[in-house]
């Protein structure tokens, strides 16, 4: 849309659908604001600003818009547009609130499209794109630490067995992978379990793509299975179990999956960075910090979750054969 800011055609979209969110805005003192998010579910939700006579009491359009995909079950977003009219403002930034917002909800590196418009028209000029790290390089953040020794207690008591997991796991297997969100595998069967022990605070979840169900809680996803389809599923096991390894994530003692195992489970979702993932570039990062990968035991692996075909020609483009 712009010669300055080349947009994919999914950003393009998501722009034209802030801009139609934009005309349903209540505005009674400021001016018109538009904002379309993309969800973990793929879909886009809008919202606007809705303004009250008592200043404090509206809403922005960026929140009004994430409420809407988390009212649709979303618990992440993956990008957010927005738009204003060019006569009201100059250079549009979302406000600090908004900006936390969108980072409580974010998946990854959230990437923030803005532009104004003019009779209902985007202005190309004035399409901009940057990453919520850039416009909010410094964000109030739970202490995930506190939380994990919480939950590890609560599992002692439960007799849950657990391991770390995907992002977390990675950075635990190679300490050059950043922990945005720490991700939790329990048995299947013990889900319902969970679901009771984190009544008060979790939310029962399921996501779109890869991770079927289980407990979101702030910082974390616990979760009883990941599945690409019916057949192609990963599952704890006594093996995943057996071959987890002690580690201390935030000085907290935490057993994680090992690396053949999150190559697997990364191998099997495929993930790339239009879903703010990166899940070759963990696979090849464990690949480079481990070279004694135990092949006979990831093809075992593969197979026990049915996805040995699926994974053969990524894992070759990542320099692994089985």
């Amino acid at each position: 849309m712009s010669n300055k800011v080349k947009l994919t055609r999914e950003e393009q979209t998501l722009l034209e659908r802030a801009l139609e969110a934009m005309r349903y805005a209540h505005v009674i003192w400021g001016f018109p604001v538009g904002a379309a998010v993309l969800g973990e579910d793929n879909l886009d939700y809008i919202g606007c600003n809705v303004e009250s006579d008592v200043s404090g009491l509206g809403i922005c359009a960026e929140r009004c818009a994430i409420d809407h995909a988390v009212l649709h079950g979303n618990r992440r977003i993956r990008k957010i547009a927005i738009t204003s009219e060019s006569k009201a403002v100059r250079g549009l930034r979302p406000c600090g609130a908004c900006l936390q917002y969108v980072k409580d909800f974010s998946q990854g590196d959230v990437k923030i499209i803005t532009a104004t418009s003019k009779d209902g028209r985007i202005l190309p000029e004035s399409v901009d794109r940057r990453t919520i790290r850039e416009m909010l390089p410094l964000p109030f953040e739970i202490d995930l630490g506190l939380k994990l020794s919480q939950i590890a207690k609560k599992f002692e008591i439960a007799g849950i067995p657990w391991v770390v997991v995907s992002g977390a796991a990675v950075h635990l297997w190679t300490s050059r992978r950043e922990i945005t969100d720490v991700d939790i595998l329990v048995p299947e069967e013990d889900v319902p379990k969970v679901g009771v022990l984190f009544d008060t605070e979790g939310k029962s979840w399921k996501a779109p793509r890869g991770t079927s169900f289980g407990v979101a809680l702030r910082g974390f996803h616990i979760v009883g299975k990941v599945m690409v389809d019916e057949e192609c599923r990963f599952v704890m096991d006594e093996e995943i179990v057996r071959r987890a390894c002690p580690k201390k994530l935030f000085n907290i003692e935490v057993r994680v999956a090992s690396v053949e195992d999150n190559i697997a489970l990364k191998a099997m979702l495929q993930r790339g960075p239009d879903v703010g993932k990166r899940d070759k570039d963990d696979i090849l990062l464990l690949k480079e910090t481990h070279r004694d990968i135990d092949l006979q035991y990831l093809r075992r692996r593969l197979e026990v979750c049915n996805a040995v075909e699926r994974t053969h020609a990524f894992l070759r483009s990542c320099g692994i054969s089985i």
